[in-house]
C-alpha cells in the first residue's frame, strides 16, 4: 500500500510544477513574461514587468467608504442610454472587491413594479455579488432622497448608487452616507482564455492516476487468478476425507493442530499457506480467500 501511495504522490507532481499557465505566480513570472498567471487588471498597466494597483478579488464584498469604483465603459454606455428615457430606471451592479477598489463586472435588471419621472418601485437585486443598486435622478440631483436612504437602509449591499447625468454618478457607503466615493470609467480589453494551460497539469495527473488504477487492478486480478490456481492444485491432491477437514478449516479459518491429520498439515506447511501459533493452525488470508472462490 505504501508503494501505491508513493506512486500517486509522484504522479501528482505535474500539478506543482512551476510553468506559465499553471495558475500560480512563480518567482520568475510577472505580467509581461506570464500574463496568464499574473495579469494586469483594467485599472493597471504593465510597466517594467510590474502591475500597478492589481485587483485580487476576495470571497466576500465588504463595505469600504474609502474605495474607488471602476465602471467598465460598456456598462457606463448602457446606463447613459437608459438615463435618457422619460421615467426613472434601476439596475443591479454586480462585481468584485479588492482592497480600496470595487470593480463592476455586470449589469442586470430587476423587475420594475411601478415607475414615473420621480419614483420607481422594483424587486430586489441578487444578494450574491451585487455591489450596488443604481437608480436614476432625472432632475440631475446626485443627493439621495429620504426614500433612497430608507430603502438603502433595508438592504445589505455595500454601496448605494445614483446616476444623475451622462457619466455622472454618486456612490455612497453605509460607513459614511454623507461622503461620495470616487469612480473611474475604463475600457476593459477582452481577455484571452487560458483554461487549457491552467487545467493541463490537473488533467495530465488525472490521466496518470487512472492509468495507475487500471494497472493496479489488472495486477490484483492476475494475482487472484494465480492464487486460485495454487489453491486448486493443492485441493486436488487431497482425498475425499481430507477435503472434508479442509472445508472445516476453510470455514473456520483455523483449527487446533491435533484436529488436522499429518498428511494435510505436511502438505499445507510445505506450500507455505499456513501459520502455526502454539497449538493453533491458521490458513493464510490470501489462501483462504482463494479457496472460498473455488
Amino acid at each position: 500500500m505504501k508503494k501505491e501511495v508513493f506512486l500517486i504522490c509522484i504522479l501528482l507532481l505535474p500539478i506543482s510544477l512551476a510553468f506559465c499557465g499553471d495558475g500560480k505566480i512563480d518567482n520568475t513570472e510577472d505580467c509581461k513574461t506570464c500574463p496568464e498567471d499574473n495579469p494586469c487588471f483594467i485599472d493597471a498597466t504593465c510597466i517594467d514587468h510590474s502591475c500597478i494597483s492589481r485587483i485580487i478579488p476576495p470571497l466576500f464584498i465588504k463595505t469600504d467608504a474609502e474605495a474607488t469604483i471602476i465602471i467598465p465603459q460598456d456598462i457606463a454606455d448602457s446606463l447613459n442610454n437608459r438615463f435618457n428615457q422619460e421615467t426613472e430606471f434601476v439596475s443591479c451592479l454586480k462585481g468584485k472587491y479588492a482592497e480600496k477598489i470595487y470593480q463592476v463586472t455586470k449589469e442586470t435588471y430587476p423587475n420594475v413594479l411601478e415607475d414615473s419621472p420621480f419614483h420607481i418601485e422594483h424587486t430586489g437585486c441578487p444578494k450574491f455579488g451585487t455591489i450596488a443598486t443604481i437608480h436614476s435622478h432625472l432632475d440631475g440631483s446626485c443627493t439621495p432622497s429620504k426614500e433612497d436612504l430608507v430603502s438603502y437602509g433595508r438592504k445589505k449591499e455595500p454601496l448605494m448608487a445614483i446616476i444623475c447625468g451622462e457619466n455622472n454618478y454618486a456612490f455612497y457607503s453605509q460607513e459614511n452616507i454623507n461622503k461620495k466615493l470616487n469612480y473611474i470609467i475604463r475600457t476593459i480589453p477582452k481577455k484571452k482564455n487560458y483554461y487549457t494551460l491552467f487545467y493541463f497539469p490537473w488533467i495530465f495527473s488525472l490521466v496518470l492516476i487512472i492509468i495507475l488504477i487500471i494497472v493496479l487492478y489488472e495486477k490484483h486480478r492476475i494475482l487472484r487468478k494465480k492464487n486460485k490456481e495454487i489453491a486448486l492444485n493443492i485441493m486436488e491432491e487431497f482425498n475425499v476425507s481430507e477435503r472434508k477437514i479442509m472445508n472445516i478449516l476453510i470455514e473456520l479459518g483455523e483449527l487446533p493442530r491435533k484436529n488436522i491429520p499429518l498428511s494435510i498439515f505436511t502438505k499445507l506447511n510445505k506450500e507455505n499457506v499456513i501459520e502455526v501459533k502454539g497449538t493453533i493452525v491458521k490458513l493464510k488470508e490470501w489462501f483462504r480467500n482463494a479457496l472460498k472462490e473455488l
